[in-house]
């Protein structure tokens, strides 16, 4: 009888969590070290919602990241995917429990086995950064493509990266860093790519000395610093004069140079007061956006004139600096008159050719009707009619949406209880960036765990619980070291501690909150 009975309930376990059909799950490496973020995903068939797994179980033995899902086709058909990166400080064999689908379906369990942060001595710290250069002959003007790759190995730290440095260049970074990774052996490295452009205005023989990062690294001995450079005998290179130009002939120098007008309007007439648009885009390759040529505003005391806007981008395409610039000026005739633009023209020492071209921006075919003169105050006052016309339409507009979500709220359609949680959310995070101190760390602390209990509710007693402490160990402890020693509380520096968290509260989520809208950095 006994038996029948462990029978039967072993059944009703097993009916209750049964593991979904064509559940898949893996992580995205075969070693994970300790204190390293690895991807866990979870794939099955059908059409779900991010909502619909419950990630909590992983909470036990894991830190979680942002949770991303999305939805996809292959030939099987239809399926649903999350991806959630984890971190965890312990070693050894650990398990991916089962996780709830919908409250009914469980994911299967999975073995993972966390390894050792790997350990250096004091002779065999490997090689973590290394640096590349097209050639060692350029010429003046010349935007050179200085790549520079940082390694991140395992029990080791890295706080800071400096950029080359050589006497008489213009050094500055193109984009933002590329991040990826590469298998060293058995050691999953992840990686740092962090592109420059150095310049050079006179001819010369110039030694550019290559980067070098600092930071802690785990010994025999313990958490050591170090200092690392990327080649101690710094590179030589050798700066010409392009051949056969002239002193003024050109303004940049590049691969390739190209130049767009458009004016608006193309041609015709305009009134005394009407607007005319210059927009000008450059787009260079081989050569940053600050050395790219500037045009400026056309002057007469015609117009009055006025800059609208402009916008600069860098980045790195088949191994080339392309970069873009786009100015947009504004003319505003004052007075009836039989002005004519005239067009505008640049020179560029094309560095493949060998010779400098020009470009040549055309010029709008307009004239200037209307009687009289238009005076500054005159503009100013219809321009402040505008803003006031703007505003006004915003208010009722702003009106209109606090209606609707009144509404909505009176309907049950929106939850006004989310809606508030969200806004005091907001609250919290303002009153951290107003009064975050990075002088004082016993005011930070307070304003910082104060947030923290009102983002995460209970669950933040200290600061070393936040989700975001794996990142920002090093500064969140520096923090709790003045906070609690009286030495160095006039000695702490608080600015690493915020600009990181600006970067981190972006991603954090907080569990058991997936309605609650992240409420963003400072």
């Amino acid at each position: 009888m006994v038996r029948k009975i462990l029978l039967f309930i072993a059944l009703a376990v097993l009916l209750s969590f049964r593991a979904s059909a064509g559940v898949e799950i893996h992580v995205d490496r075969e070693r994970i070290h300790a204190g390293e973020s690895f991807q866990l995903f979870i794939r099955i068939p059908g059409n779900f919602q991010a909502k619909d797994l419950d990630t909590r179980p992983l909470g036990r033995d894991f830190s979680i990241g942002k949770v991303e899902f999305s939805r996809a086709k292959d030939s099987r058909g239809q399926y649903s995917q999350w991806t959630i990166p984890l971190t965890t400080s312990q070693t050894g064999n650990l398990k991916i429990p089962f996780m709830k689908i919908r409250k009914r379906d469980v994911t299967p369990q999975m073995d993972i086995r966390v390894y050792r942060p790997s350990r250096f001595g004091s002779k065999d710290l490997p090689r973590l950064i290394s640096v590349k250069m097209p050639g060692s002959r350029f010429v003046t003007g010349q935007s050179i493509l200085y790549q520079t790759t940082v390694r991140h190995y395992p029990g080791v730290d890295i706080s800071t990266i400096s950029p080359p440095d050589a006497p008489g260049a213009s050094v500055h970074q193109i984009g933002t860093d590329e991040t990826g990774g590469i298998l060293d052996g058995d050691t999953y490295i992840t990686t740092t790519r962090r592109n420059y452009s150095v310049s050079f205005s006179r001819p010369g023989t110039y030694r550019i000395t290559g980067p070098v990062v600092t930071g802690m690294r785990e010994a025999d001995e313990g958490q050591v610093s170090f200092v690392q450079n990327s080649n101690p005998e710094a590179a030589e290179v050798v700066i010409a004069e392009p051949k056969g130009t002239e002193p003024g002939s050109y303004q940049t120098t590049a691969d390739k140079i190209t130049a767009e007008t458009v004016w608006y309007p193309k041609s015709g007439t305009v009134g005394v007061g009407e607007p005319i648009m210059e927009e000008i885009t450059i787009t260079g390759e081989g050569v940053s956006a600050r050395d790219l040529p500037v045009i400026s505003m056309i002057e007469s005391p015609v117009f009055q004139t006025y800059k609208d806007s402009s916008m600069t981008t860098e980045e790195i395409q088949g191994g080339k600096i392309v970069s873009r610039i786009m100015y947009r000026y504004i003319y505003i005739p004052t007075r009836q008159t039989s002005f004519r633009f005239s067009s505008e023209q640049f020179g560029w020492y094309d560095l493949g050719a060998g010779t400098v071209r020009t470009i040549t921006l055309p010029a709008p075919d307009i004239s200037i009707t209307g009687s009289g003169e238009v005076r500054s105050d005159t503009l100013a006052i219809d321009s402040k009619a505008k803003l006031v016309l703007k505003a006004a339409l915003g208010v009722v507009i702003f009106l209109i949406l606090v209606c609707i979500i009144y509404l909505l709220c009176l309907e049950r359609i929106i939850p006004a209880d989310r809606i508030a949680e969200y806004f005091r959310d907001r609250k919290a995070v303002r009153t951290l960036s107003r009064e975050f101190s990075t002088t004082d760390p016993k005011k930070t602390y307070t304003l910082l765990l104060e947030w923290a209990k009102l983002r995460y509710g209970g669950k933040v007693c200290c600061l070393t619980k936040l989700p975001a402490y794996p990142e920002c160990r090093e500064e969140i402890d520096s923090l709790l070291g003045a906070v609690f020693d009286r030495k160095h509380q006039k000695k702490w520096d608080g600015r690493a501690l915020r600009e990181k968290l600006a970067l981190i509260t972006k991603k954090i989520r907080p569990e058991e909150k997936k309605y609650s809208l992240n409420p963003g950095a400072f």
